[in-house]
């Protein structure tokens, strides 16, 4: 639906009303509630011309569309964020306006430029055939012209004494070779994926050529103005923005329903809203990038918070862990993602709340991302590394995320960091004007995090997976001369031997695969056969269950395996005392 805004005469007021709103948007008293609906009223009949002030007004509406005080605030936002598209497009026709202020905003009605990944141009090719072109703007300052050393590869024969002139420019070529009806894009995407070389030198070579990508959003339902997931009911925001109740662990340990599995199309339909709420924003995540929709659920955290949990396709899945992407939702929209690497009674956990919603639920969202891999996944330990704290960060460091964790009771793994923290919050607690310096911040940022639900246990001792595939590729080395592949088919014969699996080459690819991979790996366990038969059967199963269409069960199986567990750390142990 187009609509048309008159042209305010008095600019200052349109943003003093917009700060007004901006204002009001975390407060929620019922007179306030009111205010908001008034506020947006008499906004929604001016023009905005500013690409400053139209992104600011956006982001409000998306936080005022995500945190609601009463159905009329849901309605009025909901409809200008639907139709932000019109509002962008007649600012851009003024020839007052400069519509770079908007460019990879992803909002409505405006441009993403980003070089994505092979997989998700794919996926961007398939969804959005019209939309995605070639940036050759981008591409031209580029200092190599990587695309010329690929187009060879892909040309007829007789098409490369042209390619080798030196005047014939690439776009130009490209755009002749695509024909005037086909988009350049889908062309080379096309050629590349048809060509004979198998999917991983495909990828190779496109990651090689780094393409700058143009996405024109237009009013796709992609476009953070307009991406929603459907909710059953709403959320409305009546009191001040809570903390969790009864403290952070109390939260994690409380009940949750027992997550299952969605159906295919509705996992597909979750998938498909994380990879554009991500890539409108310019990022990617590898998880979301091979999801898998034969595993994905959707847990209702309350207060209108969804969490989708997904896992990845197994043949991409990381050797040892578990690896979960996680998608917030709250009311219907996009407010954040996050990754969960399981490995028996632990998981690293990385959680990013878009910038749009953050000061709002940030405690109670990450107690929930907390809660649901302690529930369906039986881990009690978690991990949040440096980087997220402000290593080589600076918005970390900005936003003292150091201590916002620390007060969520997690603690520093080193020792030395660990005191300064204590000495710091006594300077804290002591004096409520008292800032950390920044050079202390990134002193603290040096160390990883940890939280164990029993306060208890000590310092998390923590399983060094580099150790473990360093030990694999000394084995490699000393046993088979560097033969990869003579190493894989020797420890997969003798595996089967040990574990007394002599069928496993009836099982399902994926499962076979899983099997030769992690038998590299185990095969540096130095007793292995004489463990009892339980313990083999068990590791047996841990191995098939990583080639399962799901990979919950093998993150299940791995941690009541403490013998492996146990096992492991010692080989840890000693490759760290050689």
């Amino acid at each position: 639906m187009s609509r048309k805004y008159p042209t305010s005469r008095k600019e200052t007021s349109i943003r003093e009303l917009i700060g007004e709103l901006g204002e009001l948007s975390r407060r929620f008293s019922p007179e306030d509630a009111t205010s908001k609906v008034r506020l947006l009223e008499q906004i929604r009949s001016r023009s905005l011309r500013s690409a400053r002030l139209l992104f600011r007004y956006h982001e409000i509406l998306c936080f005022l569309r995500a945190y609601p005080d009463s159905p009329a605030l849901l309605r009025s936002s909901e409809e200008e964020l639907q139709n932000f598209e019109t509002r962008v497009a007649l600012a851009a026709g003024d020839d007052e306006y400069t519509p770079e202020g908007l460019r990879n905003t992803g909002i409505a009605g405006t441009v993403v430029e980003y070089p994505f990944d092979f997989d998700m141009a794919l996926w961007l090719a398939e969804k959005f055939p019209d939309d995605v072109v070639i940036d050759w703007e981008a591409y031209d300052v580029a200092e190599t012209d990587s695309l010329a050393i690929v187009l060879p590869l892909l040309a007829s024969w007789i098409e490369n004494d042209n390619l080798d002139d030196p005047e014939q420019g690439t776009e130009d070529w490209v755009k002749v070779a695509a024909g005037s009806k086909q988009n350049d894009f889908r062309w080379f995407l096309s050629s590349l994926t048809t060509s004979p070389f198998r999917r991983e030198i495909q990828n190779y070579l496109y990651e090689q050529i780094e393409l700058p990508l143009q996405w024109h959003l237009g009013d796709s339902d992609v476009s953070r103005s307009r991406a929603r997931y459907s909710a059953k009911r709403t959320y409305y925001q009546r009191g001040p923005i809570m903390r969790p109740k009864g403290g952070f662990r109390r939260e994690i340990v409380r009940s949750l329903p027992p997550l299952n599995p969605l159906p295919k199309r509705e996992a597909n339909d979750i998938i498909d809203l994380t990879r554009g709420a991500l890539l409108v924003r310019q990022r990617e995540l590898y998880p979301v990038d091979h999801a898998n929709p034969a595993e994905v659920f959707l847990a209702d955290a309350g207060r209108g918070i969804q969490v989708a949990i997904f896992g990845t396709v197994p043949e991409f899945r990381l050797p040892l862990e578990a690896d979960y992407a996680a998608f917030l939702i709250k009311n219907g929209l996009p407010i954040g993602y996050g990754v969960g690497a399981v490995l028996f009674d632990r998981v690293e956990i990385a959680i990013n709340v878009f910038d749009t919603f953050r000061g709002g639920e940030a405690a109670y969202i990450l107690a929930q991302f907390f809660r649901i891999f302690h529930h369906n996944f039986g881990v009690t330990n978690f991990i949040i590394r440096r980087y997220q704290i402000g290593y080589e960060n600076e918005e970390g460091l900005a936003a003292g995320a150091y201590w916002f964790y620390y007060k969520l009771g997690l603690r520093s793994f080193d020792e030395e960091t660990a005191e300064l923290a204590e000495e710091e919050f006594a300077k804290i607690k002591a004096d409520k004007s008292y800032r950390t310096p920044r050079k202390i911040l990134k002193k603290l940022a040096l160390s990883d995090m940890y939280l164990r639900l029993d306060p208890n246990a000590g310092v998390y001792e923590e399983l060094s997976l580099s150790k473990l595939s360093f030990a694999a590729t000394k084995r490699i080395g000393e046993r088979f001369k560097g033969d990869r592949a003579a190493a894989i088919r020797a420890t997969t014969r003798r595996l089967s031997k040990i574990l007394d699996v002599p069928d496993w080459k009836t099982w399902s690819p994926d499962e076979q695969e899983s099997f030769r991979r992690l038998s590299v790996l185990f095969d540096v366990i130095p007793d292995l056969e004489s463990w009892p038969m339980r313990d083999k059967k068990a590791l047996a199963q841990i191995m098939r269950a990583k080639g399962k269409p799901g990979e919950t069960d093998f993150a299940r199986r791995l941690l009541k395996h403490k013998r492996l567990k146990q096992t492991l750390q010692a080989i840890v142990e000693e490759e760290e005392s050689n």
